[in-house]
């Protein structure tokens, strides 16, 4: 269980990471808000063209319009919705 507390935590890192760049960029462009989204966040991580890259060549069970509003919602939003479910998932019960 330990790991998913890890893992949970390392997620939420990553979400207020992802927050406070799209906070620089909103100011550096003076009021324009455009936050990374996710295919944007794994296009980062895993090189470019794979975020959109992903969706396009999944199967067609994964290919829907929730996995494409997903992948098309700011990535400090997704990742830290997960982070924060499997902290309360996994947190410790005494």
């Amino acid at each position: 269980m330990i790991i998913f507390r890890i893992i949970s935590l390392l997620l939420i890192a990553i979400a207020l990471m992802f927050l406070g760049h799209d906070a620089i960029s909103w100011l550096q462009a003076g009021g324009d808000f455009a936050p990374t989204s996710l295919s944007s966040a794994v296009d980062i991580f895993f090189g470019e063209g794979t975020g959109a890259g992903w969706v396009a060549g999944a199967p067609e069970a994964v290919q829907n319009p929730g996995v494409q509003n997903l992948m098309d919602a700011p990535s400090w939003a997704s990742l830290g919705i997960v982070g924060l479910l499997l902290a309360l998932l996994f947190r410790r019960r005494d």
